[in-house]
């Protein structure tokens, strides 16, 4: 399990590395969605730097010095968990830090206290357009509760995402045709959902496909090449 944390990890700070200056490092990162689109991805802290990357559908990232924050504030007492609000030369960023569990809360509230002290020069957010945003003294921030219809659901969610896995593996059996492959990951997609190990796994799922895929369309581009230009030279022969 040990192993599989640590394969995690270096999967989650792979998304952000390429938009950091050499030496730079990850010194906490938490979970994030985008507002108001609600995509989902990372927000990262670096020595040198406050980056943001989302992962649903095409890769997008974000990343700034902290001398480029000017401002930044959080809104408590929303649904799904504080919004972080945070200014810098491209404009303001928005961004709600998911707090479902005991875990997740304390994650969020030492990224907060990481941040606080990055950019203790940064004014808070202003009124105007940003009603509800303060640098509050205290960045404990507590876990959201599940409601009775957040449990049901995710007891759905659950129970339908891991018979689609089990239908994909007996259909990825050499003894049984079928679609396994697409099977799992539709599976892993309803798991996803709910539980953060299987977004990851989700995610990277779908990208070695994709990167299979596009090296299986190289291979038939430089076969359909060859074998075009053997079909010229047995012409020329003739």
């Amino acid at each position: 399990m040990h192993r599989v944390a640590q394969l995690r990890e270096q999967h989650i700070h792979g998304h952000v590395r390429s938009c950091l200056p050499d030496g730079d490092e990850v010194v906490c990162w938490v979970r994030a969605r985008r507002m108001p689109d609600g995509k989902h991805g990372f927000a990262y802290i670096t020595r040198e730097r406050l980056a943001f990357c989302w992962i649903h559908g095409r890769e997008e990232q974000l990343s700034v010095s902290w001398e480029d924050v000017s401002a930044w504030g959080i809104k408590r007492g929303q649904r799904g968990g504080p919004v972080l609000a945070v200014a810098t030369d491209v404009g303001w960023t928005k961004v709600q830090l998911p707090v479902p569990s005991h875990t997740k809360a304390r994650a969020v509230s030492t990224f907060l206290a990481e941040l606080s002290d990055r950019v203790k020069d940064a004014r808070p957010a202003p009124e105007e357009g940003l009603h509800g945003f303060e640098q509050p003294e205290s960045l404990v921030i507590p876990r959201e509760r599940r409601s009775l219809a957040g449990h049901g659901k995710r007891a759905v969610m659950t129970l339908a995402g891991v018979l689609l896995i089990l239908i994909g593996v007996i259909f990825a059996s050499p003894f049984v045709p079928g679609p396994g492959t697409l099977t799992v990951l539709a599976g892993l997609a309803l798991l996803a959902s709910e539980y953060d190990w299987a977004k990851d796994a989700h995610h990277w799922c779908r990208k070695k496909f994709q990167e299979w895929f596009q090296r299986f369309q190289q291979w038939r581009r430089a076969r359909r090449g060859k074998h075009n230009g053997t079909n010229r030279v047995g012409q020329r022969s003739g």
